[in-house]
């Protein structure tokens, strides 16, 4: 490696480096003042709480990579240019694209690093989320979607737990078309059983 690759790729380390520790305890206090007073209203304890953005920190490592790979980048090229070593490499011969070379293998061996770190992040993710109280991330329940089936019928469904079998404030419909008359159908609930399928409570009916 020459010289001039090693003070490109410490100049672009460097930067990187500042910002990927300055910028998660910027998201996790942004984070923590719009959240607190949830948390405390949970009962959850200070030092929980601190716990829990500690297994937060590689999500908020890896939503700083982006910002922080730009940010380092720009600050090498403009550092260069401003101590005139871009005007120095390229009265040697070099061009500017042979200068930059090392941010673009720094760039993807930091991919690499940001890929291994979505193996982390989900684990992270799903313990904070326990300690914190919220709703786990392979919950049963589903709200306010809407879903196609195969035989043409459009559901909108305000609520869906699969642990009871149950939907509320449901609404059906179905287009008219030159062969089948349009359904409309609004029920307050709807019950599923193995053998019957769907059965709604509470509503009506109309062609």
């Amino acid at each position: 490696m020459r010289i001039l690759d090693r003070l490109v790729a410490w100049t672009f380390l460097r930067s990187f480096l500042l910002f990927i520790f300055a910028a998660p305890p910027l998201l996790i206090l942004g984070d923590l003042t719009e959240n607190l007073d949830d948390y405390l209203d949970r009962g959850i304890a200070l030092t929980d709480i601190a716990v829990a953005y500690f297994y937060q920190l590689p999500q908020f490592i890896q939503w700083s990579f982006p910002i922080a790979g730009l940010i380092a980048a720009v600050f090498t090229v403009h550092n260069m240019t401003r101590h005139r070593e871009l005007v120095a490499a390229k009265a040697g011969g070099i061009s500017f694209h042979r200068i930059v070379l090392p941010l673009v293998v720094l760039g993807v061996m930091l991919t690499v690093v940001a890929l291994g770190l979505t193996e982390i992040v989900p684990k992270g993710n799903r313990i904070a989320a326990q300690i914190l109280r919220d709703e786990d991330p392979m919950r049963s329940w589903r709200s306010d979607f809407v879903y196609q089936s195969e035989n043409g019928l459009i559901w909108q469904v305000d609520r869906l737990t699969a642990g009871d079998g149950s939907m509320s404030n449901i609404i059906i419909e179905r287009p008219p078309t030159a062969s089948v008359s349009g359904l409309h159908v609004i029920a307050d609930a709807a019950m599923w059983n193995p053998r019957d399928g769907w059965t709604l409570r509470h509503g009506f009916f109309r062609t």
